[in-house]
């Protein structure tokens, strides 16, 4: 199931504020380099290079299709951090543990920073464990660090509670949302979010859910949202699905996970059940919607462009019963991997949902308007999605239940040329975009593949 794709300017903000003004003064880049070690490449368990665990980082390079085996000495009763980091590169890595018969332990993608691996591993036997780092695909290359350490649970932002206020209510009513997360001396938590989820959405992943967007409240040291419940929302118990946060640049997930427990939330990084009662809400509602809404047609106008101009967009999108309430699109330029959101506007005179795009800030190529997003007034919510590897056969979108529509993809060719300026702009938007993009859409595809387990 696709999630609406959301830009983060705020977080980019800061993200960057941390970068320069959490620095200590006194770390020259020069400390940093005397404090790292650069190692050769060992391509098999036999040369396994051996590293501490004291959080000393080592340096090395990915080609393609390349396997770096590393090695440290583990202690039974001992909980580790195994992270990779490539802040110059931004390799995207893959990383795996073993025991010391070569059996493997663990796995990961992207748990650490942006899309490096992160396995923290709670060791049972004092024995030698082996890690192999490769680029995601094999197909990534550039420079990267390795460094184990101790995990002390203190000393990382953990979750410790999340509750929804009041515990039932009759629709139209409202709910406080409060999550508690552990802030240890030198940690900074950027953002936080969760996602509300209905009977049908945690049990099937056919319900309805909302993204909730929490703020941090320095009197009571939560953070904190709200949800108005009407009555065409489905009646039952509604939880809180995921919690997701940002601390320090490396992501945090908890997820209500029916295969481990519906009592409590599991832990992504840890990879265990934690002691935080699942969250949840008693709803009554009288005149629920589980229709999702639909896409009727969209259109853009014009769909070829030079260097400078505005695209206008309108979409008919209907709902029979508790109406539409958003519709935004995603412009996606599949040369350049670079998205771009739309949030329209409803027109009452022409009935749609209109909004524009000056091109002139866009790279030259062709723009597939490939994602709609449409979203009823009772949480339910239907993509249209264009998948290139069925361009062959279907030039059409496909619905959230992958039912092929009617409706052509539209396309808008930008000729011409982008300055220098606007491309440095564009270049590192796409850069933070691609790391947000897989956090903010993990949380529902995991959910997807863990309870296709039961299946």
């Amino acid at each position: 199931m696709g999630k609406r794709l959301i830009l983060f300017s705020t977080l980019v903000i800061l993200l960057l504020s941390l970068l320069f003004i959490g620095c200590p003064q006194s770390a020259a880049p020069e400390d940093k380099k005397d404090d790292s070690i650069s190692v050769g490449d060992s391509t098999n368990f036999a040369d396994a290079i051996l590293i501490s665990t004291d959080g000393k980082k080592y340096n090395a390079n990915l080609t393609v299709d390349d396997q770096d085996y590393y090695k440290f000495n583990g202690v039974s009763g001992t909980t580790y951090i195994i992270e990779l980091f490539s802040d110059i590169d931004d390799v995207d890595t893959y990383m795996y543990l073993y025991n010391n018969a070569q059996s493997l332990l663990d796995e990961n993608d992207d748990g650490g920073q942006g899309f490096q691996s992160k396995i923290i591993f709670e060791c049972t036997s004092t024995e030698t464990y082996y890690v192999m780092v490769e680029g995601y695909d094999g197909s990534e290359t550039g420079n990267y660090s390795i460094s184990a350490s101790i995990y002390n649970k203190e000393q990382t932002p953990y979750l410790k509670s999340v509750s929804i206020t009041p515990a039932s209510l009759t629709a139209p009513n409202s709910i406080s949302i409060a999550v508690d997360i552990n802030k240890p001396a030198g940690v900074t938590i950027n953002w936080a979010d969760a996602t509300l989820s209905s009977p049908a959405e945690y049990q099937d992943s056919d319900g309805q859910y909302e993204f909730i967007y929490l703020s941090y409240n320095g009197t009571s040291g939560y953070w904190e949202g709200q949800f108005e419940f009407n009555i065409y929302h489905e009646s039952g118990t509604w939880i809180i699905e995921n919690i997701f946060y940002s601390a320090n640049e490396s992501i945090y997930e908890y997820d209500y996970d029916d295969y481990e427990s519906t009592d409590y939330y599991f832990d992504d990084q840890m990879d265990k059940l934690t002691d935080v009662p699942i969250a949840e809400v008693s709803v009554t509602t009288t005149n629920p919607d589980s229709e999702r809404p639909v896409l009727n047609s969209i259109t853009a106008t014009p769909t070829s462009i030079d260097s400078t101009g505005t695209v206008n967009f309108s979409v008919s999108a209907a709902d029979s019963l508790s109406g539409v309430s958003t519709v935004s699109i995603m412009l996606y330029n599949y040369e350049e991997e670079y998205p771009v959101m739309i949030d329209l506007n409803y027109n009452s005179i022409s009935g749609n949902w209109e909004g524009s795009m000056n091109f002139s800030l866009l790279e030259t190529g062709n723009w597939i308007v490939c994602n709609i997003e449409i979203k009823d007034n009772a949480s339910n919510n239907n993509y249209y999605n264009y998948f290139p590897s069925l361009s062959e056969t279907y030039y059409v979108y496909f619905d959230e239940s992958h039912v092929v529509s009617t409706i052509p993809v539209v396309i808008i060719t930008k000729t011409g040329s982008v300055s220098s300026v606007i491309k440095k702009s564009l270049t590192e938007k796409r850069s933070k975009y691609l790391q947000d993009r897989k956090i903010q859409i993990k949380g529902k595809e995991q959910q997807k593949i863990k309870k296709s387990r039961k299946k």
